[in-house]
């Protein structure tokens, strides 16, 4: 496949019919993530597979680089989603959508500079207590360069996150997604046939407008480091 032809809604379907069981732990989970190395790979990037245990069993986060261009700037931006799911559905809006975004940025910035390094970065065994970013956190300064967001704000990192979700309805917790057809995440819905059902063309239409927004923030916004680490973290 030629990177350059990757994008995020043939990587949903590529999701939905072949790495559709990536429960934590597993060897489907561990296959669906040398997958997501093989493209970054094909996208020119060094892919690091940094395995941890959880609870008895194995995963593994995969991690990229692009290295900035301004060696007097020393600060690092992760932008990170965790690819594994819950037994339930597919994992297609939980998390697979999110798995696309960042590879769309990762795609950019394979063919454009940056000023900063950015590290693109793919949690596993998320659905069992956040493992894969803890322990990415948890070795920052050590063998590994420096939602899944939790641990970076306890080591009090700077993050900005992003939740496809509506605030506005429920317990405005986000959790009941939806007023049509409730949670999606978590639940049997979770396929790319039900959502295309419910809620036609909403994916490829929200997975352009995030693509645009997280290459806009690494581009522009965050481009003032010294004003981006004042600033207060904000979950979005």
């Amino acid at each position: 496949m030629d990177f350059k032809n990757y994008n995020s809604y043939d990587f949903l379907i590529t999701f939905d019919s072949n790495y559709n069981s990536r429960v934590a732990g597993t060897p489907e989970e561990l296959r669906a993530g040398l997958y997501i190395k093989l493209l970054l790979e094909e996208m020119g990037y060094e892919v690091h597979r940094q395995e941890f245990p959880f609870f008895g069993k194995k995963s593994q986060n995969f991690i990229a680089t692009k290295q900035g261009r301004s060696q007097k700037n020393k600060y690092t931006v992760v932008v990170g989603a965790h690819y594994d799911c819950v037994a339930a559905g597919f994992g297609i809006d939980d998390n697979a959508s999110g798995v696309a975004i960042v590879l769309e940025a990762a795609k950019y910035f394979a063919t454009h500079p940056s000023e900063f390094t950015i590290v693109f970065a793919f949690w596993g065994a998320e659905e069992c207590g956040l493992m894969g970013s803890k322990f990415y956190v948890n070795n920052l300064g050590t063998a590994y360069p420096a939602n899944d967001h939790e641990y970076f704000e306890r080591k009090g990192i700077p993050y900005i996150g992003f939740e496809s979700t509506n605030w506005e309805i429920g317990e405005r917790d986000g959790f009941t997604q939806t007023t049509s057809v409730g949670s999606i995440w978590h639940t049997r819905k979770d396929k790319l046939e039900y959502i295309e059902k419910q809620f036609p063309g909403r994916i490829a239409k929200s997975l352009e407008t995030f693509k645009m927004m997280l290459i806009k923030i690494l581009n522009d916004y965050i481009y003032n480091v010294d004003k981006a680490i004042r600033a207060k973290p904000v979950f979005t």
